[in-house]
């Protein structure tokens, strides 16, 4: 044997085999622990909401609407309401106006539905639509949404086209807000209904 060489490792006996076999399997056990967990898959991106687009009753006119209901002012004036959707008699809602903004907000701008309506030069009025959706109104029995008995007289005599309404419902969507309003305003109609079917 060469000087220095270490001798061949030999196991004693049977017991000290296993001993070293047990710990080496634990050793093992313990690196695949500490292995870094396999990837997660990656969440999926929530899915954009968007407004439905629904024709038909109501929808897409131009209605005298207490301001009490647009903007909670109980000031016994009125302006124009445009029906976006309904269910159940109720309705969805959002405030028309002459004005390009509301505070620092840019309001969105639409054509004029109204052929009357005239600036002293004989042009259409500039028309916008507030970005703010409009679904219920708080009474002494509590939230209620927005009964077909509040539109008043219609004040449109044009129509939008499919166009104009997808890009309104498009900006509209886009507000932090809308899933919730809109969620509540489908929860408030059914609730209209239930109340009805119990009578």
């Amino acid at each position: 044997m060469a000087k220095g060489k270490k001798p061949k490792f030999r196991c004693k006996s049977e017991a000290q085999k296993r001993a070293i076999a047990a710990n080496y399997a634990r050793m093992a056990a313990q690196k695949k622990h500490s292995a870094p967990p396999p990837q997660q898959p990656k969440p999926q991106p929530k899915k954009e909401f968007k407004l439905p687009l629904n024709n038909g009753g109501r929808r897409w006119n131009i209605f005298r609407v207490s301001n009490k209901i647009l903007n909670g002012r109980n000031d016994g004036d009125v302006h124009g309401g445009l029906v976006l959707d309904e269910l159940n008699d109720n309705c969805l809602l959002v405030q028309v106006t002459h004005s390009p903004k509301k505070g620092k907000r840019n309001n969105l701008q639409i054509r004029n539905l109204s052929s009357d309506d005239l600036d002293k030069d004989g042009n259409l009025r500039q028309s916008f639509l507030e970005r703010r959706l409009i679904v219920s109104i708080d009474t002494k029995d509590g939230e209620q949404g927005i009964d077909v008995s509040k539109l008043n007289k219609q004040l449109n005599n044009l129509q939008f086209t499919e166009d104009e309404k997808q890009a309104i419902l498009d900006e509209l969507s886009h507000l932090s807000t809308a899933r919730e309003k809109y969620d509540k305003f489908i929860t408030l109609a059914k609730k209209k209904a239930e109340k009805k079917n119990d009578t």
